[in-house]
């Protein structure tokens, strides 16, 4: 039963017990002022009330204690899933984190294998070194090294490695000039991976394009100006943790070709 401004009633068991007395016993009311019946119908009668008002109430309460427990269930059921839904979710996060310990754990030690390969008795065959390991390790098609000519800012190119491309490389430029002499102004390494149309086409084994992917890192001293820098092209994407190891790879390299050719002073 609905009422103005929406406000719903419900009936309650009173309300109920009172409807199926009055619709019972009015009738017969007047049935009985007709008939004239006797006390021993009056006793059947209130009898048969009295047990349909206990089947009502029965009934009624059933009806509620269901509702309520159909009610408990489905919040134990929600509560239940939720539980399991954050015993997996943290299963997941162990297993990411194990997972995640692993990988760094293998990538040190690679780190510290592909540095410890590195040597070379003067700065090329040092250089020569440095990129076997990076073809070996991540498939490089072309390398080339740019070096610091004295106290000038300016650099020249050095060893290379299997270069072969239409068109010769940059031989000089100073600081700031070309991608690599603004990298080494940065004193940062640089990734690309949208290569122009117009760069370098690569003649390998592989065949003649445009590389994928190019890696300039520039090197140095801790504390000092910038000695030179790689320009490294691949025929496929870097990822982070490729970057970095290239990057630690390059790092121990600078630090073995300054100590050479300081030797050499």
């Amino acid at each position: 039963m609905r009422l103005k401004r929406g406000i719903r009633i419900r009936p309650s068991l009173g309300m109920v017990a009172l409807t199926v007395v009055l619709m019972s016993v009015l009738p017969l009311l007047v049935y009985n002022n007709a008939f004239r019946l006797g006390w021993s119908y009056w006793l059947s009668l209130v009898l048969g009330l009295l047990v349909v008002l206990l089947s009502v109430a029965t009934y009624m309460s059933y009806q509620s204690l269901r509702a309520r427990y159909e009610e408990e269930w489905r919040l134990a059921r929600k509560i239940e899933v939720e539980r399991d839904s954050l015993r997996e979710e943290k299963a997941r996060r162990e297993e990411a984190e194990r997972n995640s310990e692993q990988a760094r754990l293998a990538q040190e030690q690679k780190r510290g294998s592909i540095i410890h390969e590195l040597q070379g008795a003067d700065s090329n065959a040092l250089a020569g070194s440095y990129f076997q390991i990076v073809g070996r390790e991540w498939e490089l098609v072309q390398g080339i090294e740019y070096r610091r000519r004295g106290q000038e800012e300016r650099f020249e190119l050095g060893p290379a490695y299997a270069f072969a491309s239409i068109g010769e490389p940059i031989s000089s430029f100073a600081l700031g000039e070309s991608l690599t002499g603004q990298t080494i102004a940065n004193g940062k390494s640089l990734y690309v991976d949208d290569i122009p149309s117009d760069y370098s086409i690569i003649v390998s084994g592989l065949g003649r394009g445009v590389p994928t992917s190019i890696l300039i890192i520039p090197y140095g001293g801790a504390e000092e100006a910038v000695w030179g820098a790689f320009e490294l092209a691949f025929f496929r994407p870097l990822s982070e943790d490729d970057r970095l190891l290239l990057e630690a790879l390059t790092r121990a390299y600078a630090a073995a070709f300054i100590k050479l050719t300081r030797a050499k002073e």
